[in-house]
């Protein structure tokens, strides 16, 4: 994504459990509307979408059948003009060869790297971030055709912290990020250039995240 300010619950450093007892990362996050590359990347999610419909479609035992759209993992705030959107992934999944429970984590970038487990601040609202993900189609009888945008990693950019009681595609402008104080470092995947767009398109079973 674009540069975008944290908006509602984090989920990153422990998982939501509510609703899915094995847990689901969560973030959701504002982006100006003018921002460089979010129209292509909106379009990119809708594409995913409609990829899966389409491929729904084409199988003999569905044809004729009415497909609804489910809504859409973003929409436009009226009072402010900012796109919201809404990042999800499972906290734990199946490993399909050993068929043993594993538990994913969600890597942090910051300005100097992938920051260790125990240098990643309590960010919350009002941080600002760019997040990698994976836009997912879907569709089915029960729910329609739709999308998820699959979580997979977070540059902190700035942290706002939370005082209550959780390969990259992106390249960078002026967005040096947040810094621990350490004096190693691992290597960046955020690059230095001034890309916008992240995230890619992909039709497929919303499941395993």
């Amino acid at each position: 994504t674009p540069r975008a300010t944290v908006t509602g619950w984090v989920s990153i450093l422990k998982p939501d459990t509510k609703y899915n007892a094995d847990g689901d990362f969560k973030i959701k996050v504002r982006i100006p509307r003018d921002a460089k590359g979010l129209d292509a990347l909106l379009e990119t999610i809708e594409e995913a979408r409609d990829s899966a419909k389409a491929e729904f479609q084409k199988n003999p035992k569905n044809k004729g059948k009415r497909v609804k759209e489910a809504d859409l993992p973003f929409y436009e705030d009226e009072d402010t003009g900012e796109v919201v959107m809404s990042f999800k992934s499972k906290a734990s999944y199946i490993d399909k060869k050993t068929e043993q429970r594993r538990e994913r984590v969600i890597p942090i970038f910051g300005g100097a790297g992938r920051l260790k487990p125990n240098e990643v601040p309590n960010f919350g609202e009002g941080s600002e971030v760019r997040v990698a993900f994976q836009a997912s189609g879907f569709c089915n009888a029960a729910v329609g055709a739709g999308v998820s945008l699959r979580l997979e990693s977070i540059k902190l950019l700035k942290a706002v912290e939370f005082s209550g009681g959780g390969a990259n595609p992106f390249g960078d402008d002026d967005e040096d990020g947040y810094t621990p104080d350490r004096s190693d470092d691992d290597a960046d995947p955020y690059g230095d250039d001034n890309g916008s767009e992240g995230g890619d398109a992909s039709p497929g079973e919303d499941g395993d995240f």
